[in-house]
């Protein structure tokens, strides 16, 4: 699944997983692409497709600039951005910085990776 929007209209990015992993890339151009992929091991495209549409809702639109994640589930964190603020982690070993946290949750988990020019705002509920 793909969508297009202007990069100046995005403000937020929520994206969650119950499963999985998220990688979450983008600049600072003029167009924004959000992309989905999903894998499953001996499945086809059309099968995983289908449980998608039947199973799971795919929201992607405009709004901030905020992950809010499960708390209490592990994760391996990788975050740049011009700004980063955090509520609710716990549990973490690594390094955190005002731009930059690298680290891991409970025993890690799911890849989370953002890279972003703005501020970035991490919750964990």
């Amino acid at each position: 699944m793909t969508k297009f929007f202007s990069a100046s209209s995005i403000k937020e990015l929520e994206a969650a997983t119950t499963g999985g992993s998220l990688t979450l890339t983008g600049d600072a151009g003029s167009k924004a692409t959000v992309e989905v992929y999903a894998s499953r091991s001996n499945w086809s495209a059309e099968k995983i497709k289908q449980t998608l549409e039947d199973n799971y809702t795919i929201d992607i639109r405009v709004e901030n600039l905020r992950f809010t994640l499960p708390a209490g589930k592990g994760f391996n964190l990788n975050v740049k951005a011009n700004r980063i603020e955090t509520s609710g982690l716990k549990n973490f070993r690594g390094s955190t910085e005002s731009k930059h946290i690298e680290g891991t949750i409970g025993i890690g988990g799911p890849e989370i990776n953002v890279r972003s020019s703005q501020r970035v705002s991490l919750s964990f509920e």
